[in-house]
């Protein structure tokens, strides 16, 4: 796993895109709204697995795989409920974070993830989301991590 300092809408297109969303099926807000107005396949799919009920509750994990995208597969990752508006749940996080693993354990990927429940979601990257996604995702070497930065001094 490797600490990376950029936005994760910049990360190779060779790794699978982790992009935290609520289980709506809306992107109103935040990394998953800028995620959908790149991203329109994988907003699409994203909406479609929420209404189909693959997308329930906080630590569902989606795996879209979307040929004709810039990166071809991208993952849905409940950080939340229904609303954007609640934080995120950190024991959600750690269920999701299973799912993870052990697909990239039965197939081995490159893996971009950011800083998941932190932002709107009110989580602290480094006292909890890190510890977490070490423990989770740190002996995968292809795992790139995107912590949190500011793009300017008023962190706009």
């Amino acid at each position: 796993m490797k600490l990376v300092t950029d936005s994760i809408l910049n990360a190779p297109t060779s790794h699978a895109l982790v992009i935290p969303v609520n289980t709506a099926g809306v992107p109103g807000a935040g990394l998953a709204r800028t995620a959908a107005r790149k991203y329109p396949l994988w907003a699409e799919a994203y909406t479609k697995a929420c209404q189909s009920g693959l997308l329930v509750r906080a630590g569902d994990v989606v795996f879209h795989h979307l040929p004709r995208n810039p990166h071809p597969l991208m993952v849905s990752f409940a950080t939340k409920g229904r609303d954007w508006k609640q934080p995120s749940n950190l024991k959600a996080i750690a269920r999701g974070l299973d799912a993870l693993a052990l697909a990239l354990t039965r197939q081995p990927r490159p893996l971009a993830v950011p800083a998941l429940g932190c932002g709107l979601g009110g989580l602290d990257f480094w006292l909890q989301v890190y510890p977490l996604l070490d423990s989770k995702l740190g002996r995968f070497n292809d795992v790139l991590v995107y912590q949190p930065y500011r793009r300017d001094a008023d962190g706009r």
